[in-house]
């Protein structure tokens, strides 16, 4: 029988060859993205930061509950992730995300290029640029039941719940575990352990 860290290599190995593949198709897969730490540096060019950013993106859909819905009918709705004026990411996703449900809800893709375009979402990725214009909005776009995420250094400071951020040349994350919660958001305790928890103090 294999222990967790053969099923992990081995998965790695597989992972390595056909990234989209075994993401959607291999459970061990979710765990090799959350677990095993991916040096940028040293991946194949199939495995771009781009991809593993999806990677986790696609994940969040598994690993942290949203709010109740308010009305019956956001229930059956699609699941939208935007990415604002991040193309290459919105890409990444799509492949991702091509033909799969929430709890029959088809996931579904938007590019936004303004933030007036902010809508109805449940995942907003927000580029580098647009969250220093954003950090007074972000808590309100939060309790709107939607998950904000970006790689901007103060994002987490300013209100946003997920941050992207490079580690030893390895994709990390921070969580504002004390706004998820302000906005009704459950994450996963494995989501949890293997991701930096902002502290506001």
């Amino acid at each position: 029988m294999f222990n967790s860290f053969d099923l992990l290599r081995q998965g790695f190995g597989m992972f390595k060859d056909d990234w989209l593949t075994r993401l959607k198709s291999w459970p061990i897969a979710i765990a090799i993205i959350f677990l095993l730490p991916f040096d940028l540096a040293a991946q194949t060019p199939s495995a771009t930061e781009y991809q593993l950013k999806a990677a986790f993106i696609y994940n969040f859909t598994r690993f942290v509950d949203w709010p109740p819905s308010p009305t019956p009918r956001s229930n059956t709705a699609p699941f939208v992730i935007s990415v604002l004026n991040e193309d290459r990411l919105a890409d990444r996703i799509l492949e991702l995300v091509k033909g799969e449900q929430l709890n029959g809800r088809p996931i579904i893709v938007r590019r936004l290029d303004n933030r007036s375009e902010i809508t109805n979402c449940n995942i907003l990725y927000v580029s580098v640029r647009d969250a220093s214009d954003m950090k007074n909005q972000l808590t309100a776009i939060n309790r709107r039941g939607i998950l904000t995420v970006s790689d901007n250094p103060n994002f987490a400071r300013w209100g946003g719940l997920v941050r992207f951020f490079k580690e030893d040349n390895k994709l990390r994350m921070q969580i504002n575990i004390e706004q998820a919660r302000a906005a009704r958001f459950s994450m996963s305790s494995k989501l949890l352990s293997i991701s930096s928890i902002y502290d506001s103090k």
